[in-house]
């Protein structure tokens, strides 16, 4: 009997707090602007305010997340590469490290320190050194009616490693290669 007593008293005080809310039959609608969400610092790299590029004029601007600072949709003969500009800070791995992620990305195998020669080279654009690495499968990649070819760049900068990776079929990363290229000649530090 409890229960429904007090089932009873929740019930009638509601209904009372419900009719005597509101006595305007007059409906009101307020404009609230949309907040921004907010910068998370996880994803906003405050290095990137000094770092500036400028990318070729048929690189299709992406909206960039995570760690990326930018992506570039490349879209030629009925095909698409993209471009990712990446920042990682602290430790980013080593050269054969990160040579071997990306050949596991193209489903090639990895390679010894002794080959890395052959796929890597230094590179100096004003006063940035770059290390510049190009890998091409070996057959298409799943998917994929042709093979797949990748050119990377990594710039250390302080505290953070900067990766500009140009991936996508073959040949239209090899016809991309000297945009790359005067995209990093872009690259100032401010």
């Amino acid at each position: 009997m409890s229960i429904f007593i007090n089932f009873l008293s929740i019930f009638l005080c509601s209904s009372l707090l419900f009719l005597s809310a509101c006595n305007s039959s007059e409906i009101t609608s307020y404009y609230i602007p949309k907040e921004e969400p907010p910068i998370l610092a996880s994803t906003r790299d405050p290095l990137h305010d000094h770092l500036a590029w400028k990318a070729p004029s048929h690189w299709i601007s992406q909206p960039a997340s995570g760690m990326r600072l930018a992506t570039y949709r490349i879209s030629e003969s009925n095909q698409t590469a993209e471009v990712s500009i990446v920042s990682i800070s602290g430790q980013a791995g080593d050269l054969l490290s990160n040579l071997n992620r990306w050949r596991g990305q193209l489903q090639l195998d990895p390679i010894k320190k002794e080959a890395l020669s052959d796929y890597h080279r230094e590179v100096s654009i004003g006063n940035l050194n770059f290390q510049l690495f190009k890998l091409s499968s070996k057959v298409p990649l799943p998917g994929h009616s042709d093979r797949s070819g990748m050119s990377v760049a990594m710039l250390k900068f302080k505290e953070h490693h900067y990766f500009f990776k140009l991936v996508g079929p073959l040949e239209i990363v090899k016809s991309n290669i000297p945009s790359l290229m005067n995209l990093l000649e872009s690259v100032t530090v401010k």
